[in-house]
């Protein structure tokens, strides 16, 4: 009986329709193993560390996943450049059966069949490219990153406020409320009206943050009290007067799969030279990773409680007007029958005042269970509603007369 490895080498060795020419080639005695490896070149390999110097150049080489990735990537063009090898081997082989040491190549001196070299070669092309589109986004930074050059950065700095007037609100164009047509699903509309109507009564209705909670995206990206961007090579940073600041990643990560949720949620941004002329002009963001409850206004606008919201936002300086920002904001998310995107515009404040909003400073509001009360000018707790019911005072012993 033939040992199992006959039929692999039958299958590697020259075909009967070409064969080998006696003379011509000594042929070498290598295992079909050792002939595989010997075509895809391995010393060639070492060339493809360059992968490492972009991110070097940038200073992201250590930065989260980014050596996982880099691996990746020295990976995937190593197959490429193997298969590419081994096609031109295969391609080349009569010619390199008359070159004295081209020759002994495995393919030329009849030790892998042309047929197995092309499949071998598209093989790892192909596995090479499925590679490389896993890592594109490594990929696109060590075709085009580079140390970090200010010139090329815009200077977005400055206070920036909304230039309309009226109550906090997702769309500036329209009217808060109603008025914002938001496009609902029924489920949440009940639940807006429902809204609507405890603030006419004098509460609060979905609105949580009057209690101190983080209102998040999109609602930080108002701009009504003041906002700030400040670049840097692995950040672009926003800074609020009434909100934590956020952070906006530039350095080309991946989302990350154990990030604890925030209120404003986990930025992934991209620089874009819009007009080709050298420097960025256009920063586009993908926002998720969202904790809750969350309203896109003050009026109660709901988002949905399972907090897969995704945020994509598109900033740009006006072009003929330097003094005015944009902001092409698109929310997706379960609570809407469909993406509602809305077009903000920030003006540059000339004599910016930076005031200190914290909330819990001089809040009256108070919030039991899911009730909102006031405190009163003299210390006790009161009602905001009419007829609005005490809190549960049952852990409490009775007040003394």
């Amino acid at each position: 009986m033939p040992p199992a490895h006959a039929g692999a080498e039958r299958w590697l060795a020259e075909p009967a329709s070409e064969p080998f020419v006696p003379g011509a080639v000594a042929r070498p005695t290598r295992s079909p193993l050792r002939a595989l490896i010997s075509v895809t070149r391995p010393r060639q390999w070492v060339k493809n560390v360059l992968v490492v110097a972009a991110p070097g150049a940038a200073g992201v080489l250590t930065y989260d996943d980014v050596p996982h990735r880099v691996a990746m990537a020295f990976i995937a063009f190593c197959m490429l450049s193997a298969g590419t090898y081994v096609i031109n081997d295969v391609r080349d082989r009569h010619e390199d059966r008359l070159h004295p040491r081209k020759r002994y190549r495995a393919v030329a001196a009849g030790e892998i069949s042309p047929r197995a070299g092309v499949v071998l070669g598209l093989s790892l092309m192909a596995a090479g490219l499925g590679l490389c589109l896993a890592v594109r986004p490594l990929l696109m930074a060590v075709g085009g990153a580079q140390a970090f050059d200010e010139s090329r950065y815009p200077d977005w700095s400055g206070q920036w406020r909304w230039p309309m007037k009226g109550a906090n609100r997702y769309d500036p164009t329209k009217a808060p409320g109603r008025a914002q047509q938001a496009p609902l699903t029924p489920e949440y509309q009940a639940i807006f009206e429902a809204s609507l109507a405890d603030q006419a009564a004098g509460g609060q209705g979905a609105n949580a943050s009057y209690a101190c909670i983080p209102a998040g995206l999109p609602r930080d990206m108002a701009g009504n009290q003041g906002l700030e961007f400040v670049v840097t090579p692995k950040t672009t940073h926003v800074v609020f007067v009434n909100a934590m600041p956020r952070r906006i990643y530039t350095d080309g990560r991946s989302f990350p799969d154990d990030a604890e949720p925030t209120f404003s949620g986990y930025s992934i941004g991209t620089w874009i030279d819009e007009d080709g002329d050298g420097r960025y002009d256009v920063l586009e963001v993908e926002t998720r990773n969202f904790n809750g409850p969350r309203t896109f206004d003050n009026a109660g606008i709901p988002l949905h409680a399972d907090n897969q919201t995704i945020v994509k936002e598109r900033v740009y300086r006006d072009k003929t007007n330097p003094e005015l920002m944009h902001n092409e904001v698109t929310t997706i998310d379960h609570a809407l029958t469909q993406p509602w995107t809305v077009h903000k515009t920030y003006a540059l404040q000339k004599k910016p005042i930076w005031v200190e909003n914290i909330c819990s400073v001089g809040n009256q509001h108070v919030q039991i269970g899911k009730e909102g009360y006031m405190v009163s000018g003299d210390g006790y707790l009161m009602p905001v509603k009419k007829g609005q019911p005490a809190p549960d005072l049952r852990y409490f012993n009775p007040a003394k007369k």
